[in-house]
């Protein structure tokens, strides 16, 4: 083997410099490329800031106490229906189903605004939806909508999740739970 086998060889100063000075431009016209050039360089690259979905959110519960008292009113008003249509088919006697509603006191009036309050909730879920989330405030903005729409079954009679003690929940909805806790940790908010 010859001595030459042996050695090293060692870059140049002048190829480190030459390295450095690549390295350096090619991490600059990286960061360009991520980093448009009118950027605001004042705020965060990443916005903390969640006012809009936590508007979003204190419109959508707005509505839900007028929503749960109707939905309440028309559940007594169906079940009164119920007994009153007795072994009658349903969908053979509609009209006279609907009657029996409207003799329990849950209104055409009731109704209509139930469907109005409805539709407003969904467009607001929708907005919720498509607007994202820039930090853990609206993170937990989203995870209690997925919480508020999501039910178990069991115990019976069941219901929303987060009505559900949770030790009662099956495991995706206690993932969910803890999830949504950690978030509005994360975010500084009392928990709800």
């Amino acid at each position: 083997m010859a001595d030459s086998d042996n050695t090293r060889t060692l870059p140049t100063r002048r190829a480190v410099l030459l390295g450095a000075g690549a390295a350096l431009v090619t991490g600059i016209t990286a960061a360009g490329a991520a980093v448009p050039l009118d950027a605001d360089m004042t705020r965060p690259l990443v916005a903390d800031d969640d006012a809009e979905l936590l508007e979003l959110e204190r419109e959508w519960l707005a509505p839900q106490p007028e929503i749960r008292r109707l939905d309440d009113a028309y559940g007594v008003a169906m079940e009164a229906a119920i007994d009153r249509i007795g072994d009658r088919s349903i969908d053979a006697n509609v009209d006279l189903f609907r009657q029996f509603i409207r003799d329990a006191g849950y209104s055409d009036a009731d109704s209509a605004r139930h469907d109005a309050l409805q539709d407003r909730t969904c467009e607001i879920e929708s907005r919720l939806m498509e607007m994202p989330a820039h930090g853990a405030a609206g993170l937990a903005v989203k995870l209690r909508m997925l919480a508020r729409n999501s039910w178990q079954r069991v115990p019976s009679p069941g219901g929303l999740i987060l009505d559900i003690p949770f030790d009662d929940l099956d495991w995706p909805h206690k993932w969910t739970v803890l999830i949504l806790r950690e978030a509005e940790r994360m975010a500084g908010e009392v928990q709800s």
